[in-house]
């Protein structure tokens, strides 16, 4: 029997763990209001309804990623999203927790409501791979965001 390297998924495609984390959402997103401050602090001050509308996005945009790979829509929204947060008086390190808070989560409902066994641990697996990709994102943002930061203060000192 060969062996698969740690981390590969090769029995179902990712659109099919997509679709089977997609049907665990509206779990998902109960359990992401639920805990919501302890995600982020911004989080924290919002009502139900306005954390829901906050965080359902992420999750979404998340999904697609996981279906299709496309790290552009993903990282668009994120950039997007970035900035909505920081209207709200948010740091970029706000974001950074937070997704990677979101993540944790999913990956906790995805055990919690699917039986133990192999299907469970390519999910687990696949979704840890997504949260990885999109706070490896969000920290590549936040790297941007210093650099066109360090060359406006290096112009207005010239």
């Amino acid at each position: 029997m060969r062996r698969r390297p740690f981390g590969s998924i090769a029995r179902m495609p990712a659109s099919g763990h997509a679709s089977v984390i997609a049907g665990l959402k509206p779990a998902v997103l109960a359990r992401l209001v639920e805990t919501r401050s302890s995600l982020d602090h911004g989080f924290a001050r919002l009502d139900e309804a306005a954390a829901l509308a906050q965080l359902e996005p992420v999750i979404d945009h998340q999904l697609t990623f996981l279906a299709s790979g496309d790290s552009a829509l993903l990282r668009g929204f994120l950039r997007s999203y970035r900035a909505m947060r920081a209207a709200d008086g948010l740091g970029p390190e706000n974001l950074l927790h937070a997704v990677i808070a979101i993540g944790d989560v999913v990956t906790q409902v995805v055990q919690n409501e699917m039986s133990t066994g192999q299907r469970t641990a390519e999910l687990v697996s696949s979704w840890a791979r997504v949260s990885w990709s999109t706070a490896r994102m969000v920290v590549e943002l936040i790297a941007e965001e210093l650099a066109g930061r360090r060359r406006q203060l290096e112009e207005l000192g010239t």
